[in-house]
């Protein structure tokens, strides 16, 4: 029943307007801080998490201006409710856009699709590598083709050399082209 009322905007509001007047005890960590920097506008990093959601809940008690940026783009579809709808919501990509309107009931015109400033380290000029000297670096031939295996998650096994030994046994019977694995 709880998830297919989730499907309701009414009842989403409701379970904001719930969470706002009576659940009040987390935000009273933020009032020291209210209180000595009398700030304009609050800005909450990750506003689906707890501490977060505090921040917010105190800020719209007094009448603090509210920025929110989703973290990553499952956020509002698989971490919950957002119970705070801030003043400016910042997404990562137009996927979390339409989540932000549909999941989070925010206003169109209250979403800004922000992008991903957490990656944008990737795209400097010094990170960049060309193939010829990451191939140097693993001392692979840069002829072949390159296979990346990669594992993780706690669903894994801990040894990846089984996985590995049969790509390579498929590289060498032809089942797969010549690689670098």
């Amino acid at each position: 029943p709880v998830w297919l009322l989730g499907h309701l905007r009414f009842w989403r509001e409701f379970v904001r307007w719930i969470e706002f007047h009576c659940f009040t005890e987390d935000i009273a960590v933020w009032k020291p801080l209210f209180d000595i920097y009398k700030p304009d506008l609050a800005f909450a990093t990750n506003p689906v998490h707890g501490t977060n959601i505090a921040l917010m809940k105190y800020a719209r008690r007094v009448g603090v201006k509210l920025v929110g940026m989703m973290k990553t783009w499952d956020n509002l579809s698989s971490k919950g409710l957002l119970l705070v709808k801030p003043d400016v919501l910042i997404v990562p990509n137009r996927v979390v856009f339409n989540d932000a309107l549909s999941l989070g009931d925010m206003p169109k015109e209250r979403v800004f699709d922000g992008g991903c400033p957490q990656y944008d380290d990737y795209f400097k000029p010094e990170f960049e590598m060309t193939r010829e000297k990451i191939c140097a670096e693993l001392k692979a031939d840069p002829a072949k083709p390159m296979l990346l295996y990669c594992m993780g998650g706690i669903m894994n096994q801990d040894d990846p050399s089984e996985h590995v030994s049969m790509l390579d046994c498929a590289i060498e019977d032809g089942r797969l082209p010549p690689a670098t694995i």
